[in-house]
């Protein structure tokens, strides 16, 4: 008996760790990669670039090929092209990039080390569809989006101690400019990180008078990238055959076409479709709003966003038989995005709406999160993310590339949403009133994840 005592307050010691969070998305991961059908889409392609040799040369021949003719992700293709003939070493990699992501929001933002908010850090990583990253075949989508990602928290690590005033050592420093690298040869990726070393630098120097020349190198490895990217040949071959692929009448949208599609399309994904993220994050705003603010004006305005998510969003389908007029609103968009008409009111209906939920959203931001630094910075970050979307307005591949495309605006949400469950965390006298409110949201969101895992592993 005092045996089985002993297993069981070892174990009560495990699940209450900070780590067992991490230790059960990584089996859950490692779970869902060890039976991934990988023979298909554009990994099927890019194992056939080597040839049967797969000699340097053919390797260096191959990436000069592309940087003449079709892309300026020389690295990532590079390594992707190695990658892709070794499915074991990729699903090895893949599963460690996608534990360090959560691992790596909870260092960053996590202080404490509360294992609340690294429960939290799970469940929005649930929430995340991940199959999004199948949609040009697994290695290449992943290589394409998700490494960026998971090496742009690597190359932000210095920064991160910067800020937190720790020590950086040279091998760490080191590690993150190679990571740096690569998360800056993808476009979205490279804008992101210049906004944010550009944000840290401003901090820096107000608050030390002077700029550390960590992120001046980040600044400058980020700028010389995009400069990389805007005057390689390839990505301008590739801009005019994907034109007349996929978009042919590109050319005769203004700018102002361009700039809202990409903002309604952008917009559309989380507030007129089912999006799990976005419940769960306007869920955070709702019962922080309700708890700090006793104006009804406040109350509204947070609750539009969840009444969205649901009536619009989760449940969309059951709501549309009630309100038909809700499917007008959702299939508004169209190839060019909104069709929005200066002379046409009932043309403003889309756009009008999504800019009254993204306001609302934003004064919400603004009103529950009491440190006001803290506030501007969330808001930052959320632009930061919908900024990386909005560009893809000005791509002719804007609806071939699917919502992959989504993923660093997806990542900002979730990092919010991170933040705000910190400030209920804060919530000290009326915390456990505070987590009765949410169970039931939480509940919903988790019928959704466990189905949305029960397909994706049985879709294998």
């Amino acid at each position: 008996m005092v045996y089985i005592a002993t297993i069981k307050e070892k174990m009560n010691k495990i699940i209450i760790s900070q780590y067992f969070p991490f230790v059960f998305w990584g089996l859950l991961v490692a779970l869902i990669h060890y039976d991934i059908n990988l023979q298909w889409g554009d990994d099927v392609y890019f194992s056939d670039v080597l040839g049967d040799n797969g000699t340097f040369e053919v390797w260096r021949q191959y990436l000069g090929q592309r940087y003449h003719n079709w892309t300026s992700r020389l690295i990532i293709e590079g390594v992707l092209v190695i990658v892709v003939h070794y499915p074991l070493l990729w699903k090895i990699i893949d599963t460690v990039l996608m534990i360090w992501i959560a691992k790596a929001i909870s260092i960053f933002f996590n202080d404490t080390k509360n294992v609340k908010m690294n429960w939290w850090i799970i469940l929005i990583m649930l929430a995340f569809p991940f199959e999004i990253m199948n949609s040009a075949g697994w290695i290449a989508t992943t290589l394409n989006y998700l490494w960026p990602l998971a090496f742009g928290f690597i190359g932000m690590i210095p920064v991160n101690n910067l800020i937190k005033k720790k020590k950086n050592s040279m091998l760490t420093i080191f590690f993150s400019v190679i990571a740096l690298c690569y998360a800056i040869n993808q476009e979205q990726m490279c804008a992101v990180i210049w906004a944010i070393y550009f944000l840290c630098g401003v901090y820096m120097y107000l608050k030390e008078k002077k700029l550390p020349w960590i992120i001046v190198l980040g600044l400058l490895l980020s700028t010389i990238s995009l400069l990389f990217i805007i005057s390689c040949p390839g990505n301008m071959i590739r801009t005019e055959q994907e034109i007349a692929t996929w978009f042919s009448s590109f050319r005769e949208l203004s700018f102002f076409n361009k700039l809202e599609m990409g903002y309604s399309s952008s917009l559309f994904e989380f507030f007129m479709k089912p999006n799990l993220v976005f419940f769960l994050f306007s869920l955070l705003l709702i019962v922080l709003t309700y708890y700090y603010n006793k104006k009804i004006i406040y109350r509204i305005i947070a609750s539009l966003p969840f009444i969205v998510s649901i009536v619009i969003g989760l449940f969309g389908n059951i709501f549309s038989l009630v309100f038909p007029n809700i499917i007008a609103l959702t299939t508004s968009m169209t190839e060019t995005g909104t069709n929005i008409k200066l002379t046409e009111m009932r043309m403003w209906i889309p756009d009008t709406f999504i800019t009254l939920i993204l306001v609302c959203i934003i004064i919400s931001i603004w009103q529950v999160v009491t440190n006001k630094k803290m506030a501007i910075v969330l808001i930052y970050i959320g632009a930061i993310g919908f900024v990386s979307r909005i560009i893809m307005g000005f791509s002719p591949t804007i609806w071939a590339s699917g919502t992959r495309t989504f993923i660093f605006m997806y990542f900002s949400i979730m990092i919010i949403s991170v933040i705000l469950f910190k400030e209920i965390l804060k919530i000290k006298c009326s915390q456990e009133r505070m987590f009765k409110i949410m169970p039931l949201g939480i509940g919903i969101a988790s019928i959704f994840i466990i189905d949305h895992i029960l397909y994706y592993i049985n879709s294998f």
